[in-house]
Formats: C-alpha cells, sequence, structure tokens
C-alpha cells in the first residue's frame, strides 16, 4: 500500500543539501568578483551586481524546494489513489457482484429444499439429495459451484491487497467453496457432521462492504485535498459480531 507522506521525505532533505551546495558553489565563483571590487574605487556596482545574483539564486533555490516538495505530494495522492482503484476494481467490486448472484442462486435452492436452515455443502454430502434434484435445480447447482470457483480464485489472486483483518473471513470462504466443489465432485466422505465447519462465513459480506467504504472514504480524501500530505491510512477494525470465531 502506498502511503502518504509523513514528516519531510529523503528526497525533499536531498533537495535541500542540493540547494546548499549551489549557493556555496556560487560564493565561490564570486569570490574573485567580490574581492575585486573591494579593492576598487568602483566597488559599489559590482558589490551590488554580485549581491543580487546571490539573491537571485536563493530565491530561485527556495521556490524550487517548495515546488519539488508539492509535486512529490501530489505525485504520491496520485498513486495511492491508483492503488485504491485497483483494489476496488480487481477485487472487492468484483467480488460483491459475483457473492450477490451467489446468494441469489443459494436462495433459490432454499426455497425447494428446507428455507432458511438449507446449506448446500451438507446436502452434497447426503447421497440422496443429488439423484432427486430437477434440471432446474440441477442447472441452479452447477452455478453455485461454478461462482464458487470463481470467487475462490478472485481470494487467491487479489486478497492479498486488502486489509489483512480480512484474511481469517477470506480463508474460510476460500475453504468452503474449495470444499463444496470437491462435495460436488463426490470426492468427499458421506459424512455431514465432519464437514459442518465449513459453511461459508455469513460475515464476510459485511465485512468486505465495511473494507469497501474504508476505501472510497480514503479516495475521497486524496482527490479532494491532493497538494496536502496526509498520514497514512486506518486499519479496518471489524466490530466484534462480525468477528470470525476461535478455531
Amino acid at each position: 500500500m502506498i502511503m502518504a507522506l509523513s514528516g519531510t521525505p529523503a528526497c525533499v532533505r536531498t533537495a535541500g543539501a542540493v540547494t546548499a551546495i549551489i549557493l556555496a558553489s556560487t560564493l565561490v565563483a564570486n569570490a574573485d568578483q567580490l574581492a575585486a571590487a573591494a579593492a576598487s574605487p568602483t566597488w559599489v556596482t559590482p558589490l551590488v551586481t554580485a549581491v543580487s545574483g546571490l539573491l537571485g539564486v536563493f530565491i530561485g533555490a527556495i521556490f524550487a524546494t517548495r515546488n519539488s516538495k508539492a509535486a512529490l505530494v501530489q505525485k504520491t495522492n496520485e498513486l495511492e489513489i491508483d492503488s485504491i482503484d485497483k483494489r476496488l476494481g480487481d477485487f472487492v467490486g468484483p467480488f460483491e457482484l459475483l457473492s450477490a448472484e451467489n446468494l441469489k442462486v443459494a436462495q433459490e435452492l432454499k426455497r425447494k429444499h428446507g428455507g432458511d436452515t438449507f446449506r448446500t455443502l451438507p446436502a452434497l454430502l447426503d447421497p440422496s439429495w443429488k439423484p432427486s434434484l430437477t434440471a432446474g435445480d440441477r442447472a441452479l447447482l452447477e452455478a453455485l459451484i461454478e461462482n464458487g470457483t470463481a470467487l475462490r480464485k478472485l481470494i487467491l489472486d487479489h486478497g492479498g491487497a486488502v486489509s489483512p483483518a480480512l484474511r481469517p473471513h477470506m480463508a474460510a470462504a476460500s475453504m468452503h467453496f474449495r470444499m463444496l466443489a470437491l462435495a460436488h465432485a463426490g470426492s468427499l466422505d458421506n459424512d455431514p457432521g465432519r464437514y459442518a465447519s465449513y459453511v461459508f462465513p455469513r460475515q464476510f459480506d459485511d465485512v468486505l462492504a465495511l473494507e469497501r467504504r474504508r476505501l472510497e472514504a480514503r479516495r475521497e480524501i486524496l482527490r479532494s485535498q491532493p497538494d496536502t500530505a496526509h498520514p497514512g491510512m486506518a486499519d479496518l477494525i471489524v466490530p466484534t459480531n462480525l468477528q470470525m470465531p476461535e478455531a
């Protein structure tokens, strides 16, 4: 994550050092002129010229340093905005959309197979359940498995870019989608109790929504104050009721 500047950046301190070197070099370069002006009866004009030149260099160096710092701050903010856009576009947005679709598919299965108490993974472990499905229900189940595979891929490919506070939820969701695919393929034992803990974590969608709002709020601050050096973005705090239970 690209963080906002705190204190004076190293490159700005370097710019200050370069400015000091330029001033010192200018003084050395004008030393002979100043000495000659002091020894000459007509010393006033050369001295004024030399001092004016030094003053011009000094003022120019000040403005150059300020402009350099402002440009660095603005560029840093732009890069952080790009980073936030990428996290929202590559992971948070696609996951929320596909997860919402998957929820609709699961609700359609629930409506016919047990209501709110129905969970797909335990049902798949019942050898008599799949053969009893209609063609329409089989199509819904296939869509559920396909979406789960895509959601797991999003977690594996892009989940590392969001807050570490989401890792327990992403791990549980990824494991659920893996178990769902294995159960659908008939690769798991017919033991629903053994795999009961691998259901989809209901807290995940709410926690991901909190992460999206955190990123969007940070982006808005950076866009509204592009010339300001901001402190680092605060990490996501997961409310107690949305935390994953201890293993």
